[in-house]
């Protein structure tokens, strides 16, 4: 069978971002069960943690199965965790009545925390992928190893689990990626309509200012926002 799973080439974050020094202390690491109480967000995160449908949806997942991948935490001097990763599954884990959550607790300079925090946007890609991986190219679980591995995670059990749960709520995160492709159709109209007069980011300050709203919406309105003066000179 053929997988799609060795189509992939990007890097994973520790080959970018780490030493072989630094990767060889992280084999080292161990995942430790923290009490929520003690977790807390790492300083201005950009990320908006609210208790929506698809919050819920999370917190019914750890209800029945835990929280699967761990969090990423490192010491902080006025006591506790400071949360760099993980901000959705621990309060997901607060609803779902947790005391506990699995949590990877690193020595991190600001710097590497940021950067490490905004890698999460690559995990929920990696979930998507999976999710597609299984359901349209029938990749099996070794494909779903291959796949993970080819982005440093390593945890049988883990990637198992993820498996077994993706293979149960089928197409869980389609809606993100019909999304994403629905975007990805809007930045191609409006190249084509604005020409040389488009940018992306007064196509992006458009999208913004116009707000929530299915994108039949966005696009009736899309040139009403679009301001070619945003674009840079």
């Amino acid at each position: 069978m053929k997988s799609s799973a060795k189509k992939v080439e990007l890097a994973p974050y520790d080959d970018l971002f780490s030493t072989e020094e630094s990767r060889q202390d992280a084999k080292l690491e161990k995942v430790r069960e923290i009490p929520l109480s003690e977790l807390h967000p790492f300083k201005n995160h950009p990320f908006k943690v609210k208790d929506d449908e698809a919050m819920m949806e999370t917190a019914d997942s750890i209800k029945q199965y835990g929280v699967l991948v761990p969090a990423i935490a490192r010491p902080d001097p006025e006591g506790g965790y400071e949360l760099v990763a993980g901000h959705r599954r621990h309060r997901a884990s607060e609803l779902a009545e947790k005391e506990t959550m699995p949590v990877i607790v690193r020595d991190l300079d600001d710097d590497v925390a940021t950067i490490l925090e905004l890698n999460q946007d690559a995990t929920l890609s990696l979930y998507a992928s999976t999710d597609i991986g299984i359901h349209y190219e029938g990749w099996t679980l070794e494909d779903t190893k291959k796949f993970w591995n080819n982005y440093g995670i390593t945890n049988d059990d883990a990637i198992e689990s993820i498996f077994e749960l993706i293979v149960e709520e089928p197409a869980h995160y389609l809606k993100y990626y019909v999304g994403y492709m629905e975007f990805v159709d809007l930045k191609e109209k409006a190249q084509e309509t604005y020409g040389s007069a488009y940018s992306d980011i007064a196509f992006h300050k458009a999208l913004l200012s116009i707000g929530p709203a299915p994108f039949s919406i966005i696009e009736t309105y899309l040139d009403d926002y679009y301001l070619p003066d945003a674009a840079p000179q």
